[in-house]
């Protein structure tokens, strides 16, 4: 399917979404002459518009535009770079394919020039010889002869273009741990088209446990609109992510973590959530909320039981994970590895990044195109230094903004449960990081809060919004700019609403207590109780 057609269909059913959500928040006014729905009923109506975005994501059984089901681009850099991270690291898949294909496919034409994965920069792929002789002697004869066929699998139904503008890509940026759970599935598999769809359908289980976990925990109403919203996003949608490996555990982990906490499962929630923190790091923000209700907690004397099972949790799966991360073939040094390589991979901007940053930086993603270029290698590198002088410029604003945003996210964690509190982790990743935009999955969570309906039709506005500007031929950052813009207001709007409520927090659950035996009546003696 094209993918202009997908996005019309993601258009279209987020607009039924939109008008759905509006007459369903009416409907729920008091006095408006009709019955509130009540918060776990879902109808009809919930259903059939939940089955039908589930098939608009997978692009009503074409999946993307070259018709596959499984993302070679994906499957190139998560798929080879978790098997053979022993021998790449971070800094060797490029120099390695260019070489394997060398060897398993001598007469295709290789790119004229790839990413430098040291330091983002590009460089001439006649110029890598005797580096990319360094990264195949790290290899052992036999790996390097696995590494060849699984790299011809991989890139065998690539077209030339596509598998040119994959080594312009900017690497394998995961971390250890994530890097531990995929080698579970690729260590020892052979890798063919098989196993390829095999493993891309890892994440359509995923997200079908986050949204059966959703429906379970907080009904099924608030389910359907959940899966809803995860089908139709434009910024999430299949094409980007969709057919790779792995993609969506860290969303899971965090769905996982919210259930967890509202059923008071505390030492489940806190490993779920340090376990998305230890997959994808930016889900630390997660972390405020629960923060700021241990400090409400201990300020007004409340127990915190919940808060050593939460730290218990949380602190034992750090642990294992920084442990496992540790036995991936390059010991404890895969950590430090990998802080060098996210801090080179934060310095590069994107065109699809959303965050705090790009508003404040607006004007000059407005005026990318006309920006000229020196660098006829990387045509983008005057466009990043011009990003890189004013975003220093205008750090003093963006930390007034972000520190504005914590507060608000805060203030409005001290009058929510904790379950609660850990929905406002999308605020906190906002004002701290600016992140690619299918990440942005996580604004589903908003959902689950209870009592706040607005958001709902909200979120399809802006996905609808988004579908809209792009069919209009919108350059993708200013897409993002724009959208950066309308989550900046909608944040502030909605942090500032919960926190300027009166009543704290309430608890969901009552729990129960056991009960006492009633008070002897001395004067009947049946009711003496025996010793």
């Amino acid at each position: 399917m094209p993918e202009t057609t997908e996005i019309w269909i993601l258009a279209v059913l987020s607009a039924v979404a939109l008008f759905f959500a509006v007459w369903e928040l009416r409907k729920g006014k008091p006095n408006s002459g009709r019955p509130a729905s009540r918060a776990g009923q879902a109808s009809g109506a919930h259903l059939v518009l939940a089955t039908l975005a589930v098939f608009a994501y997978f692009g009503l059984g074409s999946f993307r535009a070259e018709g596959t089901f499984t993302h070679h681009w994906e499957q190139f850099h998560y798929t080879l770079g978790s098997k053979y991270f022993a021998e790449l690291g971070y800094d060797g898949l490029y120099l390695a394919s260019v070489r394997a294909q060398r060897v398993s496919d001598p007469e295709r034409p290789r790119p004229a020039f790839i990413r430098d994965l040291r330091d983002n920069r590009m460089i001439l792929t006649s110029s890598t010889e005797e580096l990319s002789q360094t990264v195949v002697d790290r290899f052992s004869d036999s790996r390097w002869e696995s590494f060849v066929a699984d790299h011809h699998a991989v890139i065998a139904p690539v077209n030339d273009q596509i598998l040119h503008s994959v080594r312009k890509d900017h690497g394998y940026n995961p971390t250890p741990t994530w890097t531990f759970i995929a080698r579970l599935f690729t260590s020892r598999l052979p890798i063919g088209d098989v196993s390829m769809v095999l493993l891309g359908c890892l994440d359509v289980l995923l997200l079908g446990a986050a949204a059966f976990q959703v429906w379970r925990t907080y009904g099924p109403r608030t389910g359907c609109w959940f899966l809803i919203l995860v089908a139709l996003g434009y910024a999430w949608r299949f094409s980007w992510v969709g057919g790779g490996l792995l993609r969506q555990l860290w969303f899971t982990s965090l769905v996982f973590s919210a259930c967890a906490a509202k059923t008071q499962r505390y030492s489940a929630s806190g490993a779920f959530l340090a376990l998305a923190t230890m997959l994808r790091v930016f889900p630390a923000a997660f972390f405020l909320g629960p923060l700021v209700v241990a400090l409400r907690d201990v300020k007004s004397h409340r127990s915190l039981g919940w808060l050593r099972h939460f730290a218990l949790g949380a602190g034992l799966t750090v642990f294992l994970g920084l442990v496992v991360g540790s036995a991936i073939g390059r010991g404890p040094s895969a950590w430090p590895q990998f802080a060098a390589n996210l801090e080179k991979h934060q310095a590069t901007w994107l065109t699809n990044n959303v965050g705090l940053v790009v508003p404040l930086i607006y004007d000059v993603w407005d005026r990318r195109d006309q920006t000229p270029s020196s660098d006829l290698l990387d045509p983008g590198a005057d466009w990043v230094q011009e990003l890189d002088e004013v975003a220093d410029r205008r750090l003093a604003a963006r930390i007034v903004f972000a520190l504005t945003l914590l507060l608000l996210a805060a203030g409005a964690a001290w009058k929510s449960p904790l379950d609660q509190a850990i929905l406002l982790g999308p605020v906190a990743v906002f004002a701290l990081a600016a992140v690619t935009s299918y990440y942005w999955i996580m604004l589903a969570l908003v959902l689950l809060r209870p009592g706040l309906r607005w958001p709902l039709p909200t979120l399809f506005f802006v996905n609808l919004g988004a579908c809209v500007l792009e069919l209009r031929g919108i350059p993708l950052f200013r897409v993002y700019g724009i959208g950066s813009w309308t989550l900046l207001a909608l944040f502030i709007a909605w942090t500032a609403h919960i926190a300027s409520q009166s009543e704290g927090p309430r608890e969901e659950r009552t729990l129960t207590r056991p009960s006492l035996p009633a008070t002897p009546n001395l004067e009947d003696p049946r009711s003496t109780p025996s010793i």
